[in-house]
């Protein structure tokens, strides 16, 4: 936004938008003192803001007690619009039906992650139907450089007028990039870039599972690497990504019209 744009700026509400994007980063709720550090106002008015939004069903407040103790959660109004506006995203609508193939063919939950500054945030998933599930992680921001979800998208955007470091230069060269017990305790992560229009990596898809079905050993001899990257090629192709070496020798892989892509991708 130009400078010159600023006195349009209503700060009230740019406060509150800080406020919601604030309460999405508090995995397990937030009391007042802690919302109102993390956004930098004071409690008086970090209050004013949380009532405004409790009424509209977006904070919702648990133990009741005295104001300044209570404990407050995301209300069912942001998930609903949250869910609202996620329909609407070309993203999604491009994602989702490969995702979900995605899970038929590897029977693991899958996640669309995007790169935030230095966070990513776990934007939607796909559910497996198996009998043993690991915690959420839709909604939940991360360090960009903690988990496998992040670090493909920061090997694939290095600057290429700077070495990139041992570990980034080994997923680049990858493809994929694989992790366990760093999402939570027994919970393991395989990751592949998504590129949009520019060449321009902004997302990663991202198959969690339990780390006894997805380790070490099970990825040996293993296609899901392939058909991870493979569905992550179709997502960037679908997001306009028009220069992948492998876009020539296209050939659809599902009898879905609603599903087009390229093919495996080289490991």
């Amino acid at each position: 936004m130009n400078k010159s744009d600023d006195k349009y700026i209503m700060t009230t509400v740019e406060t509150a938008l800080s406020i919601l994007e604030a309460i999405t980063e508090f995995n397990d709720g937030f009391n007042l003192g802690e919302l109102a550090e993390k956004v930098g106002i004071s409690k008086s008015k970090t209050y004013r803001y949380i009532e405004t939004l409790k009424k509209r069903g977006y904070i919702t407040r648990t133990n009741v007690t005295k104001k300044y103790n209570s404990k407050y959660h995301v209300g069912l109004s942001a998930y609903e619009t949250g869910c609202k506006l996620m329909s609407k995203m070309d993203l999604h609508k491009k994602a989702k039906p490969i995702m979900e193939e995605l899970v038929r063919t590897t029977q693991e939950t899958v996640y669309l992650v995007i790169a935030k500054y230095d966070k990513i945030l776990f934007l939607d998933k796909v559910e497996t139907n198996q009998k043993v599930h690991t915690l959420p992680f839709t909604g939940k921001y991360m360090a960009i450089d903690s988990t496998a979800a992040g670090l493909v998208i920061r090997a694939q955007s290095e600057d290429d007028s700077l070495p990139p470091s041992e570990l980034l230069k080994v997923i680049r060269d990858d493809g994929w990039c694989f992790d366990t017990d760093v999402l939570a305790h027994g919970v393991s992560s395989l990751a592949a870039p998504v590129l949009n229009e520019n060449g321009t990596v902004f997302a990663s898809l991202c198959i969690v599972a339990p780390a006894y079905r997805l380790n070490s050993n099970t990825l040996q001899n293993s296609t899901v690497p392939a058909q991870l990257c493979e569905a992550a090629e179709r997502i960037s192709c679908n997001m306009g990504y028009r220069n992948h070496h492998l876009l020539d020798s296209y050939k659809p892989l599902s009898p879905n019209s609603q599903i087009s892509g390229i093919g495996y991708a080289a490991l």
